[in-house]
């Protein structure tokens, strides 16, 4: 189900109702390239550092954790697996190897192996982002919004620029965070700068937002109006039960389009005092606008 909605997922483009921002159509939004970084910048000079000398584990290093801040686990799972060959404890590599595994959906694992490589030396701020992720992926907003912060204020330090993958990323996540949280306002705000940019899969998050905070017709009407009617008609049942999901449900289905089976959300325990929580959410969301 998950592969058969991605697609679909990323063509989303929500119009920002109620937010003082509007979705300017597609062909007329200019194509902005994204700034290189100095993780695209690192993973290019560490593989030219392999290319000389594929042995070295510095460069190892470098190239594993800049793949994997760039959304790319399966290249940086290859460098993390020549790195363990010549150092299978080293702390970096095993930081790598536990924000791979939270961009796979396993979050658990995930937090398992960054607690065994923070133990061992590895810091706490390098790939914070994907520790968040695994704690939004069981559940926990709370923390995942700590990490998430941590994320920020290191970003900062390390001067990456606002039009840049990895620095746009860790908005979207940060705010489905806070809304899955139940703080859509917050969420909403901390999304601002994409929107304003007209970020396509700002927009797509937005959307879940709007779907997770209870407000899942507005979601659908306005999936209506920017998707071919068919499009909309196959998607629309999804964002009508966002609301109905678990907090972890709803991070993966944002994150990763997996969504549970309709029966199995109906079964499970954990779903059925969500309409409660949707209503809290949607609530605070009218009083603050």
């Amino acid at each position: 189900m998950a592969r058969r909605l991605r697609p679909i997922l990323a063509a989303i483009l929500m119009v920002g109702a109620g937010a003082g921002v509007a979705v300017v159509p597609a062909a007329a939004v200019p194509v902005v390239q994204p700034l290189p970084g100095p993780d695209q910048i690192a993973l290019k000079d560490a593989r030219g550092v392999l290319l000389r000398d594929p042995d070295n584990l510095d460069a190892l290093r470098h190239a594993a954790v800049a793949a994997v801040r760039l959304g790319d686990p399966e290249a940086a799972l290859t460098y993390v697996e020549e790195a363990e060959k010549h150092a299978p404890t080293d702390p970096v590599i095993a930081s790598v190897r536990a924000a791979i595994l939270a961009l796979r959906g396993e979050p658990q694992a995930a937090l398992d192996q960054f607690a065994k490589a923070e133990a061992n030396g590895a810091p706490v701020a390098d790939l914070s982002a994907d520790r968040a992720l695994a704690y939004d992926l069981i559940g926990d907003q709370p923390s995942a919004q700590y990490y998430y912060r941590i994320a920020a204020q290191f970003l900062q330090q390390r001067d990456v620029p606002s039009n840049n993958y990895v620095a746009d990323e860790l908005i979207r996540r940060h705010a489905l965070s806070l809304a899955v949280g139940g703080d859509f306002a917050a969420g909403d705000a901390v999304l601002r700068p994409l929107l304003e940019r007209q970020d396509l899969s700002g927009w797509r998050t937005r959307a879940f937002m709007l779907a997770i905070s209870g407000n899942e017709r507005e979601a659908v009407e306005l999936l209506g109006t920017v998707l071919p009617p068919e499009l909309a008609a196959q998607i629309s049942p999804y964002m009508r039960v966002m609301p109905k999901l678990s907090n972890a449900q709803q991070v993966a289905a944002a994150t990763f389009g997996r969504f549970p089976r309709m029966d199995a959300i109906a079964a499970d325990p954990q779903t059925r005092s969500s309409g409660a929580k949707a209503s809290r959410r949607r609530t605070r969301r009218s009083r603050s606008e």
